[in-house]
């Protein structure tokens, strides 16, 4: 009886002592009057935990080239400074651009983690749109595919061609990360994009977001779009379940089989 109770304490315990990382970045706004700048960039380890292998990337349109910084072993609590040098390698025309800070890390067991966040170039003159957007919270599976849905709507009065360019975390792959679509004034359109789950922790939850952009009168727009993909975990009760009442079963006939004999 006393083995059957230690059990039960060793199935049901499930207390969890791990620690954890948590990088955050932080840049300047971004003005490109010629054809380069310094951005300064700040990224801060405030987990219990040191973030190892770290490096950070801007992944930029096309036009723009910068360099990657390598960070390294960035302990609990602490904070890296760096500096990008931007430039621009070919000709672009002037208004407002979208891109992705990119941070890849390693924990102490060498497992990857990545993540990415939205920021924005102003190159010579800055522009502002009417076409707003949204992304519906998806919930993907440990190993399953599924539509990420982007809805954007054009509040302004001309159509506009719409090109959407989708920036995801490593550990999330999309079929195709840019889209285009002809939009109409005040009309709403979805777009969707066939993401798969390529090594994302089960009850994690990323951070995705998409550029909605086009060009008109030799100006460039773009808008930034967010939205979270999380990661479910499995169902284990009813392997548990399944366990217990399998335990009660043995236990029960052992009890009847030691009554059984004693009566003899």
């Amino acid at each position: 009886m006393k083995k059957l109770v230690i059990l039960f304490i060793l199935l049901f315990s499930n207390i969890s002592f791990a620690g954890y990382i948590s990088l955050t970045t932080s840049m300047e706004n971004i003005f490109i009057y010629n054809n380069s700048a310094e951005i300064n960039i700040s990224l801060l380890n405030s987990g219990d935990e040191p973030a190892f292998n770290t490096k950070l990337f801007l992944v930029l349109p096309d036009g723009f080239k910068v360099n990657e910084l390598f960070v390294g072993t960035l302990k609990q609590n602490n904070t890296f400074v760096g500096q990008f040098n931007i430039s621009v390698v070919k000709n672009i025309i002037p208004g407002k651009y979208t891109f992705a800070v990119l941070t890849e890390y390693s924990d102490a067991n060498g497992y990857g983690f990545s993540s990415v966040s939205p920021s924005t170039i102003i190159y010579k003159k800055p522009t502002s749109t009417k076409i707003s957007g949204f992304i519906k919270e998806l919930k993907l599976g440990e190993k399953e595919t599924k539509n990420l849905e982007l809805k954007i709507l054009n509040r302004d009065t001309e159509e506009h061609n719409i090109r959407a360019h989708l920036y995801l975390p490593n550990e999330l792959v999309a079929k195709e990360n840019d889209k285009t679509v002809l939009i109409k004034p005040n009309e709403e359109k979805e777009i969707d994009f066939s993401i798969s789950n390529f090594g994302a922790l089960l009850g994690s939850s990323y951070i995705v977001f998409a550029s909605v952009e086009y060009e008109e009168d030799w100006l460039h727009y773009s808008t930034i779009v967010r939205g979270i993909v999380n990661i479910e975990k499995g169902d284990y009760s009813w392997i548990i379940i399944c366990i217990v009442l399998i335990l009660i079963t043995i236990f029960v006939i052992i009890n009847i089989r030691h009554k059984f004999k004693v009566r003899k």
